[in-house]
């Protein structure tokens, strides 16, 4: 529609623990880790106007935290959920998992 604009402001906070994130909770330093994730989820939400690319950079982010546990099976569903709360307007096979 000419003359038409729409803009759509996502406001996510995230601020889960290591535990929540299901991250190994006996590594030093997990509990700064659990927080940048937060912090970099947010950002990843907060920024981008599709679901598709948010998931690409937390799949990123979980990458980069790995040897924490951040890309294991459960964490990777709590991004997915966060994912899924945050763009409720995708639903059915749209559902996106952060890999």
């Amino acid at each position: 529609m000419k003359n038409v604009s729409v803009t759509i402001e996502r406001r996510i906070t995230v601020n889960l623990s290591a535990s929540d994130w299901f991250l190994y909770t006996r590594m030093e330093g997990v509990d700064e880790v659990a927080q940048q994730i937060n912090h970099e989820v947010e950002y990843a939400i907060n920024r981008s106007e599709t679901k598709g690319f948010a998931a690409q950079q937390i799949a990123v982010t979980l990458e980069k935290f790995s040897k924490f546990g951040a890309n294991d099976t459960e964490p990777v569903a709590v991004a997915s959920q966060i994912l899924n709360k945050a763009y409720p307007e995708y639903d059915g096979w749209e559902t996106t998992r952060c890999v």
